[in-house]
């Protein structure tokens, strides 16, 4: 029978798009999203449920449902655009940012740091470091904040956008740059379509 081999070669497409090692298989997207959710952080059920809210109440909107792996590279659009607004930020202020963000609807661990005078972001990281101060967030909320159809501080406010702060740190900083880079973000058209219904 075929099917089994068709899967096999399916799963190898897949790691070998997300780019995934054998420490990094906790994301969402080397299965169905959604499956078998994790808490990743301890406010990430908080983040998720305000998230889910939001997406019943209309005030953001569904993205459409892809296979894994595109919906992988939907993803890493999403997070070089904050990449993009980010070092915009860093470009006026010159204030360095370095955070690890967390996606929650995959569980998808992304860093922010600056390497060279840069902002540089790895995507699909095992996790923070131990002095990362972490965003909490989910895609949906993303792309509505860099098309302009929200605002930062409401999604601060709606508990949409969590800044968990190391225990170096405040985390006020990166709550300052996150502000500023999507404050100053030029809205674009939305890169997605919504699900229907």
């Amino acid at each position: 029978m075929m099917r089994p081999r068709r899967s096999f070669a399916s799963a190898l497409l897949l790691l070998a798009a997300c780019g995934i090692t054998a420490r990094g298989l906790a994301c969402g997207y080397h299965g169905g999203l959604g499956d078998g959710f994790t808490a990743q952080h301890p406010l990430s059920i908080d983040v998720a449920m305000a998230v889910r809210r939001a997406l019943d109440d209309g005030v953001l909107a569904s993205s459409k449902v892809l296979p894994p792996f595109l919906a992988f590279g939907r993803a890493n659009r999403v997070l070089a655009d904050v990449r993009g607004a980010l070092a915009a930020d860093f470009e006026q202020s010159k204030v360095g940012v370095e955070f690890a963000l967390l996606l929650v609807e995959a569980s998808l661990w992304s860093r922010f740091h600056i390497d060279a005078g840069q902002p540089v972001l790895d995507i699909h990281v095992t996790g923070p470091l131990p002095d990362d101060d972490i965003v909490i967030t989910a895609e949906p909320v993303l792309q509505a904040l860099l098309d302009g159809r929200y605002s930062i501080d409401q999604a601060i406010r709606d508990r949409l956008i969590v800044v968990a702060p190391s225990s170096a740190g405040s985390g006020a900083v990166i709550i300052d740059a996150v502000r500023r880079a999507f404050h100053n973000a030029v809205p674009r058209k939305a890169s997605y379509r919504t699900a229907p219904g």
